[in-house]
């Protein structure tokens, strides 16, 4: 049963009782009148809490629609970012930094760097071994 059948369901009683009103012997009416004074203030608290309920679930699915719209621009801002080009040149820029190590040293850590670039999804597997391949090819042991 939802709120709004109870809360229905009471003011139906409410009716009833205020018709009782009517042909009730004195005695009676203040019985009838607390009642109905009862089920008019339950039907209030009801109203109050499902408006609550209501706007806090809306509430809810704005956060989440929020949170959704959030995620997919944070996802294309991540793919906008580790374009392949953009990447190779973050590789150059980091081999010209790192001209103590051994070309050995360098080849391992673009291979661990592009491995972990891949296993976080920025760089798919052919784009990997291309970078690899590239390296080996034409940088591996050129001094």
């Amino acid at each position: 049963m939802t709120v709004e059948e109870t809360i229905q369901e009471r003011q139906e009683q409410i009716d009833s009782l205020t018709a009782q009103l009517k042909d009730a012997d004195p005695k009676q009416v203040k019985k009838i009148e607390k009642e109905i004074k009862k089920l008019e203030k339950a039907n209030k608290k009801a109203e109050f809490w499902n408006n609550a309920a209501k706007k806090t679930e809306s509430t809810g699915q704005k956060f989440q629609e929020t949170g959704k719209a959030m995620q997919k621009a944070g996802l294309k801002t991540t793919a906008a970012v580790w374009t392949p080009a953009i990447y190779v040149g973050y590789k150059v820029i980091k081999k010209q930094r790192n001209k103590n190590e051994t070309p050995e040293q360098e080849l391992i850590s673009l291979i661990k760097e592009c491995e972990q670039a891949y296993k976080s999804k920025q760089i798919d597997e052919e784009t990997m071994k291309s970078y690899i391949a590239d390296y080996v090819n034409n940088h591996y042991r050129e001094e």
